[in-house]
Formats: C-alpha cells, structure tokens, sequence
C-alpha cells in the first residue's frame, strides 16, 4: 500500500484487496516488484483473518470494523463501505483527514510491507460513497430532556447520538457555529465545508441548536432544574462553568 498523500487523502494508487482473489493479485504484484515473497504474504494473510477482532479495530479507539470496511471497499461498494463507517463513526469525513491512524501500528500487513492506509480508504469511501437512509428506524421518544454545553466535535457528537436515540436534546454553543477547536485545522487538511455538512446531521436529527449562548454558573443552574441531565462538553481552553450552586462532586443535586 502507499502512503496517503497528506492526511487520509487516497492517492488513487492504493490496493486494497479482498479474500483469495485479492491476496493473489497483490502476490503477483509483489513478487513482479521483488519487494516480498509468497510465502511473506501468505503468512500476514493467514494471520490478519484469524484475529478476533483484528489488531487494528482492537488499537482504534472507536473500534471501526476495519475488516468489513475494506471487504466492502474491495468490492467496489462504497456505500456499503460507509454503512460499516457510520456504525461507529458519527462525523466519518472529518474523522478521515483527522485520524492519527493508530490501526497502521499492529496491522498485519506491515509485515509484508507498508501497512494499509486506512484513513486513505476511509476518505474515499466518504468522497465515493453515499448515505444511504441514515441510523434506521425512528426510537421511541424519551421523556428525559438533555442538555449539552459546548458545540465542538464532542459536544456535537453527544447531541447527535442522544437525538438518535430519542432523546430531546438542546446544545449551546458560546460561539456563532459549531465545530470548536477543529475549525483552526488548515484548510487542506480539513476543509470548512466538509465540517459543515458533517455537523448539519445534529440539527437534522431534531436536536435544538442554540448558538451565541455562553453558559455561566448562573445558566447551568437554571440547565441543571429544566432538564434531567447536563453534558459539560465546552472543550480545551474553554472554562467551565461551574461549580454550580448546590453541586456534589458526584454530579448530584
């Protein structure tokens, strides 16, 4: 595999490949080149297909089945490939031209070479790849209101899966956007559009976004009596508000 040409970014030359068919066309490949034997192959192969879970889902912290993701990948069907993303990736464009790849480190097949570049073939399959539908059938609706304080990738992020699973959520953000930190990212790197249209899902899933609105002792109390529960997701840098009048270090009333 090459290396992505900067952050995640698929240099079109990559090879990703699938079962026998694909083990042998990247033996023929390899061995044309001179650069490592049948046997070198066969050997990462069998041991890639046996870990359960593979060692690089195990490194990566939200535990994306890697596996499947480049089966479908492998096939052509990027769709299918993003459907295996989105299990477990909320905001899968931004976390492509992010990710600091702990997954290359055990992957077998650096064994045999360079290991695969998995935030290249992630970003492809967010470039090539289309929603399909969305996280499913409409849950239940919750009773428990929530709040989130702070609209950066965490916040956001909470928001999103709490909307999703039938929670009202409201989100405050002190600023006019959201995004937080990850909107000082060059442009190359992470373009503000790609943020954009990422985080436009968080109000699509019905949660109430209100922006400009700073949340002081003060507010988080008033947060902390009209709703059940209260997120503090306001970022490096950014103070905390609180404690809030009456808190207990275990988060109680």
């Amino acid at each position: 595999m090459n290396e992505p040409d900067g952050p995640g970014r698929p240099t079109g030359r990559g090879n990703v490949t699938r079962g026998t068919r694909g083990i042998n066309r990247t033996i023929g490949v390899a061995e044309r080149a001179g650069e490592i034997t049948r046997a070198a192959i066969e050997r990462f192969a069998a041991a890639c297909t046996q870990d359960d879970p593979p060692a690089c889902t195990a490194a990566c912290p939200l535990h994306v089945d890697t596996r499947g993701l480049l089966a479908r990948a492998a096939d052509g069907d990027w769709t299918a490939a993003l459907d295996v993303l989105h299990r477990t990736v909320l905001f899968p464009a931004v976390l492509a031209r992010t990710c600091p790849q702990p997954c290359r480190l055990p992957c077998r097949r650096g064994e045999a070479g360079d290991p695969i570049a998995i935030a290249a073939v992630e970003r492809a399959c967010t470039e090539f790849g289309r929603t399909s539908g969305g996280p499913g059938a409409a849950p239940p609706r919750r009773r428990q209101r929530i709040a989130v304080v702070g609209g950066g990738l965490a916040g956001a992020a909470a928001a999103l899966d709490l909307a999703r699973r039938g929670y009202p959520v409201a989100l405050f953000e002190a600023s006019g956007r959201l995004g937080g930190r990850v909107r000082d990212l060059p442009g190359d790197v992470l373009p503000s559009r790609v943020v954009d249209t990422e985080l436009a899902a968080v109000a699509a899933a019905g949660v109430q976004v209100r922006l400009d609105e700073e949340v002081d002792p003060a507010a988080l109390k008033q947060l902390r009596t009209g709703f059940d529960a209260v997120i503090l997701a306001t970022g490096a840098g950014s103070p905390v508000p609180g404690p809030a009048p009456g808190a207990t270090p275990g988060g109680g009333p």
